[in-house]
């Protein structure tokens, strides 16, 4: 809160690290848009937490987690306005997770030490106004009507499969994410609740790359293939990504009773299913800069992916005496796969006046999408439908 109006201030950046190491933060989130926060850590002990928000005095305060008492309430966190006058700042700290503008919000993954070793998807869960539920179903300020952008460009795999997409992304290879609430003109968003755009990033100069590879309880495997170079005026990044996964076999049992008086007393409905899907994903981006104002740049981004599921099932109809009127017994089978690709080409022109950019693009869209789905009907016993 605000130590002069009493108000809230919304995305204070807050960091916790142990006393111990004070300068090696544990984990860094923002809070919500009325200031509340819940934060979490692996361990008791004692530790350091910290609040800023930009035209605020830093606030720090010392914390126990006992065993005793694994739940603290540190109640309302007061923090002041930062009225000093100085002649030269120099930037020590890092940058704050959140950064407010008139028309998006900006989330820094570099400034997050959890972004090192999890995936996109996990990270959006920590952003302001977006939600992620159980089911991965991505929400924007609770609702579905949203784009989903990588380097302020549309992409296929985003918009058929963004949830997946974004669990095969590593976070270490994202630079930010940006929720613009109003979209401008320049982007194709008529209609839409706003748009989530996933900032990669560029070429750094040398050579850099990452491998990574996991699996799961369930059978399931991972893996990426991550690789930047810049040398002299080119660029290229490269980023490869495969996530399979298998869901456990599910069980269902539903019973109606009918309580008007019909033949038909209860019905009775037991089934089985069992799904696996897997998902991969490519993309190059590949630059050359002709001088200090002109740039010709150039994407290209692939998905495939499948999914398929299983299911038995048995509906009965039965008397007020749970005698068999008439059952039938049901299997299906669903697969899909799907896949696509973008290419865009782009020239742009930075004038020496600020504000002032001129962009020439072209690009190019393709995504099929195939499924199959399979019902069949046996044991069927005095039944029409």
């Amino acid at each position: 809160m605000d130590s002069v109006s009493k108000e809230s201030i919304p995305y204070v950046t807050i960091s916790i690290a142990t006393v111990a190491k004070p300068n090696e933060y544990l984990k860094r989130i923002a809070s919500g848009a009325k200031g509340d926060f819940e934060l979490a850590v692996s361990a008791t002990g004692d530790y350091r937490i910290s609040f800023e928000s930009v035209g605020m005095t830093k606030h720090t305060r010392t914390i126990t987690v006992s065993p005793e008492q694994k739940t603290l309430n540190l109640g309302k966190i007061i923090l002041a306005a930062s009225n000093k006058s100085l002649s030269e700042v120099t930037v020590t700290a890092l940058k704050p997770l959140i950064k407010v503008d008139l028309d998006k919000i900006t989330y820094d993954m570099k400034s997050d030490p959890e972004a090192k070793s999890t995936t996109t998807l996990d990270m959006l869960r920590k952003v302001p106004m977006v939600t992620v539920d159980g089911d991965d179903k991505i929400q924007l300020k609770g609702s579905s009507s949203f784009k989903v952008y990588i380097n302020g460009k549309p992409s296929g795999m985003m918009t058929k499969n963004a949830s997946q997409a974004l669990k095969s992304m590593p976070a270490s290879s994202v630079k930010s994410i940006e929720v613009i609430t109003e979209p401008g003109a320049k982007y194709d968003a008529e209609g839409l609740g706003g748009i989530i755009n996933i900032v990669t990033d560029k070429a750094l100069t040398g050579i850099t790359g990452t491998v990574r590879a996991g699996t799961d309880t369930r059978g399931g495997n991972n893996g990426g293939l991550y690789f930047s170079s810049k040398v002299g005026k080119f660029g290229l990044t490269a980023n490869l990504n495969y996530n399979d996964q298998k869901n456990p076999q599910n069980t269902y049992f539903n019973e109606r009773e009918n309580l008007n008086p019909q033949s038909v007393k209860f019905t009775t409905q037991d089934s089985r299913s069992k799904s696996s899907y897997n998902f991969g994903y490519g993309s190059i981006e590949a630059s050359y800069e002709i001088d200090s104002l002109n740039l010709i740049s150039y994407s290209l981004n692939g998905n495939l992916g499948g999914n398929t599921t299983n299911s038995t099932g048995k509906t009965s109809m039965l008397d007020i005496n749970r005698d068999t009127l008439s059952a039938f017994s049901q299997q299906l089978y669903s697969s899909g796969n799907w896949g696509g690709v973008d290419m865009s080409v782009d020239y742009q022109r930075t004038f020496k006046k600020p504000d002032q950019l001129f962009t020439l693009s072209y690009r190019y869209s393709h995504t099929p999408d195939n499924s199959d789905n399979t019902s069949d009907l046996t044991g069927i016993h005095n039944y029409t439908g």
